[in-house]
């Protein structure tokens, strides 16, 4: 089984606020929200989406509004048809306002 390796940046964070953690392939897009949340030592309750804006696509969990822009996936569904080495996209935790962050897969580790 292989995993990703990705960074994770608060946007605009001078100097720059990051975590680097590993998952594995295979996860869902809820279980990757909670994976970051608890590298933030966050509770993970919050509303949340993941944006690929390269391609217009959306994961957004309940209560977040969807726009017609993007096709959204489902939180349920897994993230390997849409990260690979060198995938950049946004994570969005709607906690006391919303907190964005930009997240790169560095790595793909077999």
């Amino acid at each position: 089984m292989g995993a990703y390796q990705l960074k994770i940046t608060i946007k605009g964070s001078k100097p720059p606020i990051w975590r680097r953690i590993l998952i594995p392939e295979g996860i869902t897009f809820e279980t990757l929200h909670h994976m970051i949340q608890a590298s933030l030592c966050w509770s993970g309750q919050y509303p949340y989406q993941f944006e690929f804006r390269s391609e217009k696509v959306r994961v957004a969990s309940d209560k977040v509004e969807h726009s017609v822009k993007y096709q959204y996936l489902p939180v349920s569904g897994t993230i390997d048809g849409q990260l690979s080495k060198d995938t950049k996209f946004t994570y969005v935790s709607f906690n006391a306002g919303s907190w964005e962050f930009v997240v790169l897969t560095e790595d793909y580790i077999e």
